[in-house]
């Protein structure tokens, strides 16, 4: 009796643990700049389940935000979620993650664009950004992560 208890308890850690680790991007904590525009987004993991973020612009060395971002982690997977500002009537659009290797992409396909979000680690300081309707408008770019003497 006691051996069966003691493989339940195990086996009920070894589950929690599994789903207790994060599998958010977090390799996209800090400020990222986009190749060749003056425009940025910028990520903080809140804990092991919430990520948020902004995308910015700089212009006459002011910051405009132009969307809010959130990736979370929850039993169901992991979500990707904007907020653009003057869009949507300010409501946030979800994308559900699916399964890819080596990149996080997230979907919605009930949105009109993007429908689809792609995030590749190219490197610790180089993103691929692919963003698409999945049919003939796509948007591919690249972000390079800022050093904020921090």
């Amino acid at each position: 009796m006691q051996i069966k208890l003691f493989l339940f308890v195990i086996i009920s850690l070894v589950s929690f643990s599994s789903f207790g680790q994060s599998k958010l991007p977090l390799f996209l904590v800090g400020t990222w700049k986009v190749n060749h525009a003056e425009r940025f987004e910028h990520w903080d993991q809140l804990n092991d389940s919430i990520m948020k973020g902004f995308s910015y612009q700089i212009k006459n060395g002011q910051m405009y935000v132009s969307e809010y971002l959130e990736i979370t982690q929850d039993k169901y997977g992991i979500t990707y979620s904007a907020t653009v500002l003057n869009q949507n009537q300010g409501k946030k659009i979800s994308f559900k993650m699916i399964e890819k290797k080596e990149a996080f992409t997230f979907e919605n396909l009930d949105h009109d664009f993007p429908k689809q979000i792609t995030y590749l680690k190219i490197s610790n300081k180089l993103v691929q950004i692919n963003i698409s309707d999945l049919k003939q408008k796509t948007i591919h770019y690249q972000m390079v992560k800022q050093d904020t003497g921090l």
